[in-house]
């Protein structure tokens, strides 16, 4: 009896064990669809507007290359539709592909960024999801991994610093996030891990519009399940929700301090 529960107890780390290099081949493509649900409240003279936002859209990510052990990965996200609602307005905009991000990544065998760089051809860097004052940006479907062998348990954290346009100016995005492996589990028929993540945000931005100058400054947290393809390392579904909340300051012949409070529900699901 001894021996069988040993033996039990081996089968069963073996099987929590998995290792999260990267398995990709050049010329795989991968496909998410994505949508986003969310509300923005902000203050000013006294009184509040409520905006509702809904976007859907495609991610789409093409491994171009293997350099040793980094791969070179191609990310594109397209928005079909952002619908905006408010008690002053309801706008639907339609960016179309002509306007969708595309980023360069290099990233090593562990989901690591190496390097980003802007992909889109010159002619299309003016347009875009900025020139309506949204930036969209494709963001990896890797989990940036510590170690090549991960167990359920397992815990760490990862900083990162994204520059993002404002409009016209910039935003700097800092973020901590903090992963703990859940379990292993199938999901939509594919063996996964399912990783639990927890986020603090700190937001920091400025630009100048029709002589005044704008100051963006908050906090934030996010949350949400990862469900990560043991064998490739590849996202499979997610589920994020961010809260933020953030202060745009505006001087110049108005000054004011405007409140922003966001919450956003984002999912991505390989298609």
């Amino acid at each position: 009896m001894k021996n069988i529960l040993i033996l039990a107890a081996l089968a069963f780390s073996t099987c929590i064990a998995s290792a999260q290099t990267l398995k990709l081949k050049k010329g795989q493509e991968y496909n998410y669809t994505t949508t986003l649900d969310g509300t923005m409240v902000q203050s000013m003279g006294g009184q509040e507007m409520t905006i509702n936002m809904k976007a859907y859209g495609i991610q789409n990510y093409v491994i171009e290359d293997k350099k040793g052990d980094s791969y070179i990965m191609l990310g594109k996200v397209i928005t079909d539709s952002l619908v905006l609602n408010s008690a002053m307005m309801d706008s639907t905009f339609k960016p179309g592909a002509e306007m969708a991000d595309i980023v360069r990544y290099e990233v090593d065998k562990l989901g690591k960024t190496i390097s980003r760089a802007d992909a889109r051809p010159d002619s299309a860097k003016k347009k875009g999801g900025v020139s309506m004052g949204i930036d969209l940006k494709p963001s990896l479907p890797v989990v940036p991994f510590e170690k090549n062998k991960v167990n359920v348990g397992d815990t760490w954290s990862a900083d990162r610093s994204d520059s993002s346009d404002f409009m016209g100016g910039h935003l700097i995005i800092n973020t901590k996030t903090n992963y703990i492996v859940s379990e292993i589990t199938k999901h939509n028929g594919i063996k996964c891990l399912l990783i639990k993540l927890t986020a603090d945000i700190a937001n920091e931005g400025k630009t100048s519009m029709q002589g005044m100058d704008f100051f963006m400054e908050g906090t934030g947290k996010m949350a949400g399940n990862l469900y990560i393809d043991a064998k490739t390392g590849m996202l499979v579904d997610e589920e994020l929700v961010t809260e933020n909340q953030i202060n745009l300051a505006l001087s110049g012949q108005q000054s004011m301090v405007i409140p922003i409070n966001q919450k956003m529900t984002t999912k991505r699901t390989l298609k």
